[in-house]
């Protein structure tokens, strides 16, 4: 018998929490166990995640990556509903959805709450996988599936299969990131207890995602937008939260729960932040908060708690979360970077910029792995594991034994501009166990053929063989004059083993039949005239002021020109705009005035287009040593309190105090600060190099201390 819905949250909630039975209301998250049980039953999730990690720590131990480059990442939003009515009960509303998204990408860039900008955004996808434009939003009637009416979405016990929810609709993981909307998450009536769930990076494909109750999806702190949300979850951090399990984000009490039981017992160990605990440096151990907003000293390192009670990926209640630190952004990017690539290079999120989409004129034949050598998924010894053409990294793919030989890639996903007369690097990466070679053609004349002698590109064979790892191979080719343009063209690589068991093979040809290589084909299409030909980009220093000057000789579909300064070569900040021509055939000029320029400054000019894409320009460095100093630091030796100046008032003031390596040891945060501000830093600060870095209007200034 169903269990009566008034009283089903109040059981639900006992039966997460039996120590602290209380009316507690903050999302609770499903990733730990979730996490741990696929780590227990696949090897392959399990390999992932600890090469993964290796990766991530690889990447953020060089060091701060610079946030120049602001990532997008394509979301859909698959709305498993009960059959309501738009807009009602878990069928929620377009307006929820999309409230849901923007104050996610705000969380992440720090313009809502106190977090370090982490320079990921996210936007629902413009482009379906079928190339048609879409808006992102897929609604599924999901009461057909066994158990989903009377219990929701399972993770155990009672109710529908996850994996049933979930191929009622998904779109590739490679190119979106998936959320599923349901109406209840483990018979709990979509009230306490798990508020959702996601999976770090490599989770197989068919549950990679977030799933999320249809009341906790959504911004609306006032309840006054009539959106379906509960009290408490109507800021959206249950968003946010999981999006950072997506990006590689651990709890920051993970450790803390030693019986693996859900109630927390122990403090997590911290003798080695970045192997321990939640992998990050700056963030205390510590033991999850119960749903609420506590204070007082943290168990753990007997200090007071801080800034850890408002962090995204603790338990704490949505109404003091508000922040990342400086180390999860770090791990963020890097695990977006190294294990999700595909989503910062997907077009998806923006319509297709040629209109309707047309496939390729069809190949004349079509390669075919052997079944018995390549094709077995149990055998590998060659392969096609990623393609790149200019600066378009397509799809990672896999073994011929996985990926059933020949791929027909040549859709709207997978496809790159070129322009005639112009010159571009063509690289794969291959397999690696055996030497192994890689031949590639452009049907440039679009007759569904590939000469060896008027469109092949790259050839390279034998090359070297590793037990351990993927092998990479590069080269450049020219696109001819001759080339049809502004159409669709088939660009097909293949591989082979170079040489096997004593034998040799050739690829003779893109009707090939590999033995154990495979063929994949993708789309090229090639333009007459480049997007822009910047010829010249300089700047002299008039007074105090520096003047920028630019010019163009071609443009095509230019849409404006974004003139950047960095203070210290590597953050570099947006300080204006410049609206391009459009399309042209004369010389151009353009000019920029820098008002406020520092003593030392790097400025480029990010080129951007009406389809989206973006290019940098060179770096130019002017100095100007009659500037102003910005801002001074009184207190040096440090001590507990820093007085600062600045030669003008600030809407918003970050402070940031380093340590040697960079970590982040203590944040504030100042609204409408004055010429001079005074900070009381309680961490306990150890004798050694302290950096203070003050971040206001887009500008960042450092000073050096030592104590």
């Amino acid at each position: 018998m169903k269990i009566n819905q008034l009283l089903k949250p109040l059981l639900v909630l006992a039966l997460a929490f039996p120590a602290l039975f209380s009316f507690s209301q903050s999302p609770t998250c499903g990733f730990d166990k979730l996490h741990n049980d696929l780590l227990d039953r696949n090897s392959a999730f399990r390999k992932t995640v600890n090469g993964g990690e290796t990766r991530i720590q690889e990447r953020t131990s060089l060091g701060a990556k610079t946030l120049a480059t602001v990532y997008k990442i394509p979301v859909v939003v698959h709305v498993i509903h009960l059959g309501e009515a738009l807009g009602s009960g878990s069928n929620i509303s377009d307006a929820q959805i999309q409230s849901a998204i923007s104050s996610m990408t705000q969380h992440y860039r720090g313009t809502l709450g106190n977090s370090v900008d982490a320079e990921i955004e996210f936007e629902l996808a413009q482009l379906d996988p079928n190339c048609n434009t879409t808006n992102g939003i897929v609604r599924v009637n999901g009461s057909g599936v066994f158990n989903y009416a009377a219990n929701g979405l399972v993770t155990s016990g009672p109710g529908a299969n996850e994996q049933a929810v979930k191929d009622l609709s998904r779109w590739p993981n490679n190119r979106y990131y998936n959320i599923w909307i349901v109406s209840e998450i483990d018979s709990n009536n979509a009230g306490a207890g798990i508020q959702g769930f996601a999976y770090f990076p490599g989770a197989p494909s068919n549950i990679d995602g977030a799933v999320m109750l249809y009341n906790a999806f959504g911004y609306d702190p006032t309840m006054l937008l009539g959106y379906n949300l509960k009290s408490y979850t109507n800021r959206n951090t249950t968003a946010t939260h999981e999006m950072g399990h997506a990006l590689g984000l651990y709890h920051t009490f993970q450790g803390d729960d030693a019986n693996n039981d859900g109630v927390p017992d122990t403090c997590p160990a911290n003798t080695d932040c970045s192997a321990q605990g939640d992998r990050v440096c700056d963030t205390d151990p510590h033991r999850r908060s119960a749903s609420n907003c506590p204070v007082g000293i943290n168990v753990c390192t007997g200090s007071p708690l801080g800034t850890i009670v408002n962090n995204y990926m603790d338990y704490s209640s949505e109404t003091c979360q508000d922040r990342f630190t400086t180390g999860q952004v770090a791990r963020m990017r890097a695990a977006l970077e190294q294990l999700r690539p595909e989503l910062i290079t997907s077009v998806a999120g923006s319509p297709y910029p040629y209109g309707t989409f047309a496939s390729p004129v069809a190949a004349s034949c079509t390669p075919v792995t052997d079944p018995i050598f390549g094709g077995d998924p149990d055998n590998f010894f060659a392969g096609l594991m990623r393609v790149s053409v200019g600066d378009v990294d397509f799809e990672w793919t896999n073994s011929p034994g996985l990926d059933g030989g020949y791929l027909d890639k040549a859709n709207c996903h997978n496809e790159v501009m070129l322009f005639t007369g112009s010159t571009y690097n063509f690289s794969a990466v291959v397999w690696g166990a055996n030497q192994e070679q890689v031949r590639a053609w452009i049907d440039y004349n679009n007759d569904g053929m590939f000469d060896n002698v008027t469109e092949q590109i790259f050839y390279a064979n034998n090359l070297p063989s590793s037990p351990t790892d993927f092998i990479m191979t590069s080269g450049s080719f020219t696109v001819p004059g001759s080339a049809v343009t502004n159409t669709p063209l088939r660009l097909r690589v293949l591989n082979e083993v170079g040489t096997i068991y004593g034998g040799s093979f050739a690829i003779n040809n893109a009707c090939y039949n590999p033995l154990y290589g495979q063929a994949e084909d993708y789309l090229v299409r090639i333009g007459s005239v480049l997007p822009v030909t910047l010829i010249g980009f300089d700047g002299q220093l008039q007074g105090r002021q520096v003047l920028l000057q630019w010019s163009t000789s071609q443009e095509h579909q230019s849409k404006l020109f974004e003139v950047q300064r960095s203070l210290n070569g590597t953050e570099f900040h947006t300080i204006g705009y410049v609206n391009a021509a459009g399309s042209s055939n004369e010389l151009r000029k353009y000019s920029f005035i820098d008002t406020r320029p520092g003593v030392v400054n790097y400025y480029r000019l990010k080129m951007v287009d009406i389809d989206g894409k973006e290019r940098f320009s060179s770096i130019v460095l002017i100095k100007n040593p009659d500037a102003a100093q910005d801002m001074w630091v009184f207190g040096n030796p440090l001590g507990q309190q820093i007085q600062l100046r600045f030669v003008r008032k600030a809407e918003q003031l970050k402070l940031q105090l380093l340590n040697s390596t960079g970590a982040l040891v203590e944040e504030k945060i100042i609204n409408n600060a004055g010429e001079v501000v005074n900070w009381n830093v309680s961490a306990h600060l150890a004798s050694g190099v302290y950096i203070i870095r003050a971040i206001s209007d887009g500008e960042v200034f450092t000073q050096k201390l030592v104590k």
